[in-house]
């Protein structure tokens, strides 16, 4: 028999907690004040972690902490200290995206179970392989995945799986966008994104436009109407997106998805039609089946808005500007306190001569309105009071009833005791400190001594009258107070062991010391010889680097790769495998690999670790951002990731142990974004068209296609080391990589020249 699917609910505060618990979640994630990937969510001091987990615990819901951005080098010890805070206070697991403190948990906390964060861009079943041998428990999936790939992915693995059923949709590969932080400083793998996916862009072909409007903006996921595939899946956890969201959004969306996995079987198109209907009154940007259930890729986009689009309530019949209202025709129900897509909140509904508080579909009736607005325009009802209403009761009224057993002994001259188990199977005796004496008149009886012991309105417990005993020997008296204060306390005891699940062991060494044995690893001698490699995109930047004798270059197509053949020696060719491979490329790719030499460069953990004993070259996509990232990898040699290289924290870099392992991105065109959306059509040939990105300020990224389809777009300006190239010498950096993008074969040569001018400098 299938195991029951988790409901995974977001928690952004504790209103929204206690908002996913009373909904039926079997499990909460959200995150403290530091390392979580939703910075601007509410989130949880350390006291309220704590007592966000003791709640969830005594209420039988797991708590998941998000740890998934990446760390930078100087904030691994205060990274692993919060790990240590959160191992100790009973986390269930953390969400991690950083695969060097990945590495580190498992060594230091190995009874902490991990899960890989769908930042950290597992596609395919050699990642999800590497990530299970390191001892990671769970995978969050690319929202990119289809349910059939995500099969394979369990079949070849047996790994655990979460995925995203509903909510919001990143455009670009989760952790693969550097987007925001090329442009605004804001880190989404730091947790502050400024979302430029929901801005307006044209979309040039050879400087003319072909589209216009909000190119990048996701629609929401919805997999409500086709959750049969959903119900037969393997997937073991459905995730609902939502940390930034009220606690009424999480409320009924939890509320829905538990009614569809419990009662899915049953539920008929028109049910669901209901519930997905209820669900876009509270948020949607417009409703997608996403890639997990097949939706045809042009359908992830809604490029006419990237705002909360709720569902239509009404046509515009007329707008009489001297009374200041409009006239509507009602395609759904409104109510006093339903907001519209005009910007109003509905103060009041007029029908004739009549004020009403609600008016329902097909009937015609006038709005209070001033502003302006169109004949014939379509209305939206975003924000829908009764439901809103409905959610917040659902969690402020919203009794737990798990049921206990209990049973009170009572006998003169004795301490009155009290036996109390739960259905997870915790027991407890408690015995109180009064002695008990003997009756002077009336004695209690069985339904008195039920009645005060199973006032638990209080508490999340429930007291049927079949699972209460009592056995009183002799004339016993005991009031009322009395039988309260050993119920209360009992309960309280029992409440405890259900908050602390687990009996872990304090690890014998500390995050320190392990951290000094690594140090212990540090290079000190280094080559004075500095080498240049170069990544080609085209003919001519091949021929200039072959002309400026390169020590290296990297190539990405076949076509290239003969022509480099001719030009350089093999072992200094290096072949760039696609940046996102999933479950359905990877065949393709590990057959390039036999076709082209024996050195890659990658941004897949699963292949670096499937060929570690090939000449393998980490990119800058894993995001690899402190020294235990660079040191744990194993590759012939790894790229820092640019929000590290190109930040404030550029200095750090000299914590680095082996610098040999390390190249430095010194010149290139940054990859903005990775997408498998096609944001052009098949037709157009990047050889042969110009594509281009257009921002509001005019500014263009290049927009591409790779070889398995994936759109890229890079950024509209280069990012470069110059002469800090120096400083990086000095600290025993030597190899150094510069990327070209457009550059013609007179700019290639210039920068290449440039760069050994640097370095030439500080070589002598």
């Amino acid at each position: 028999m299938k195991e029951k699917i988790e409901l995974l609910a977001p928690a952004g505060n504790k209103e929204a907690l206690y908002a996913a618990v009373a909904n039926g979640a079997d499990a909460v994630y959200l995150a403290g004040t530091y390392f979580g990937a939703r910075a601007f969510a509410g989130n949880f001091t350390a006291e309220g972690l704590v007592e966000a987990i003791e709640y969830a615990h005594e209420r039988k819901v797991k708590v998941f902490v998000t740890t998934n951005t990446i760390v930078m080098e100087g904030e691994v010890e205060r990274f692993l200290e919060y790990i240590g805070f959160l191992y100790r206070n009973d986390a269930d697991a953390i969400i991690i995206q950083d695969i060097g403190m990945a590495h580190l948990v498992r060594r230091l906390y190995p009874e902490l179970p991990v899960h890989a964060s769908t930042q950290m861009t597992s596609l395919n079943s050699l990642d999800t392989l590497y990530l299970k041998e390191l001892g990671f428990e769970r995978v969050v999936y690319a929202r990119e995945h289809s349910l059939d790939e995500l099969e394979t992915i369990k079949r070849k693995t047996g790994m655990e799986s979460e995925t995203f059923v509903h909510g919001a949709l990143c455009i670009c590969y989760s952790g693969n966008c550097l987007f925001s932080a090329m442009t605004t400083g804001r880190s989404g793998n730091r947790g502050s994104c400024s979302q430029p996916c929901r801005m307006k862009y044209s979309l040039l072909r050879n400087n003319k436009v072909e589209q216009e409007g909000y190119l990048l903006s996701a629609k929401d996921l919805s997999c409500i109407k086709k959750s049969e595939a959903l119900l037969d899946s393997s997937v073991d956890s459905w995730k609902m997106e939502g940390r930034m969201k009220r606690s009424e959004y999480v409320a009924t969306v939890v509320k829905h998805y538990r009614h569809l996995r419990d009662e899915g079987e049953i539920l008929s198109d028109r049910d669901k039609a209901e519930m997905e209907g209820e669900l876009g009154h509270i948020f949607q940007r417009e409703y997608t089946h996403g890639y997990l259930l097949s939706a045809d890729k042009k359908e992830i986009v809604n490029p006419k808005s990237p705002k909360n689009k709720g569902v239509p309530v009404a046509k515009l019949l007329y707008y009489d500007r001297k009374r200041r209202r409009i006239g509507l025709k009602l395609l759904d129900s409104l109510e006093v306190g339903d907001g519209l897509s005009t910007g109003e909140k509905v103060g009041r509904i007029l029908k004739g001569r009549s004020i009403l508080r609600s008016a329902s579909a097909e009937e015609e009736v006038e709005l209070d309105f001033v502003g302006e607005i169109e004949k014939g325009e379509l209305i939206y009802k975003t924000y829908a009071r009764s439901i809103m209403e409905e959610a917040v009761r659902s969690y402020e009224q919203k009794r737990f009833d798990l049921p206990l057993k209990m049973k009170l002994f009572l006998s003169v001259g004795e301490k009155a005791k009290l036996f109390l188990a739960d259905e997870e199977g915790n027991s407890l005796t408690y015995e109180d400190d009064k002695v008990l004496e003997e009756a002077r008149t009336s004695l209690p009886d069985f339904e008195l001594v039920y009645a005060q012991m199973s006032k638990l309105g209080d508490t999340p417990y429930k007291l049927d009258r079949k699972d209460f005993e009592a056995e009183m020997e002799g004339r016993v008296f005991i009031g009322k107070s009395d039988l309260n204060r050993i119920r209360r306390t009992a309960v309280e005891e029992l409440s405890k062991l259900r908050r602390k699940r687990y009996d872990r062991s304090m690890q014998e060494i500390e995050p320190q010391d392990f951290l000094k044995e690594i140090e212990a690893l540090r290079k000190k001698e280094y080559s004075k010889k500095a080498e240049i490699s170069v990544r080609c995109r085209t003919q001519e930047q091949l021929l200039a680097a072959k002309e400026e004798g390169v020590d290296r270059v990297y190539v990405d197509t076949a076509q290239l790769y003969k022509k480099a053949e001719e030009l350089f020696e093999r072992e200094k060719i290096c072949y760039v495998l696609p940046d996102a491979v999933k479950e359905e490329d990877l065949d393709k790719v590990e057959k390039e690999m036999q076709a082209y030499g024996d050195s890659y460069m990658t941004n897949s953990l699963g292949l670096l670790w499937k060929y570690r004993d090939k000449k393998m070259v980490g990119d800058y996509l894993l995001n690899l951002s402190n020294r235990y990232s660079l040191h744990f990898l194993e590759a012939q040699s790894l790229t820092p990731s640019l929000e590290w290289i190109y930040s404030s924290r550029f200095e750090q870099l000299d914590e680095v142990i082996d610098k040999e392992k390390v190249e430095i991105p010194a010149y290139l065109t940054p990859m903005f974004m990775i997408m498998e959306y096609p944001l052009f059509d098949k037709n157009a040939k990047s050889g042969r068209d110009i594509l281009e990105l257009k921002d509001m300020k005019g500014n263009r990224t290049p927009v591409v296609r790779d070889e398995l389809g994936k759109t890229k777009i890079f950024s509209y300006e280069v990012k470069e080391l110059e002469q800090d190239v120096q400083i990086l010498y000095q600290m025993g950096y030597r190899h150094y990589r510069l990327e070209f993008l457009k550059e013609g074969k007179d700019e290639t040569r210039k920068v290449i020249r440039r760069y050994r001018s640097y370095l030439k400098e500080v070589e002598r």
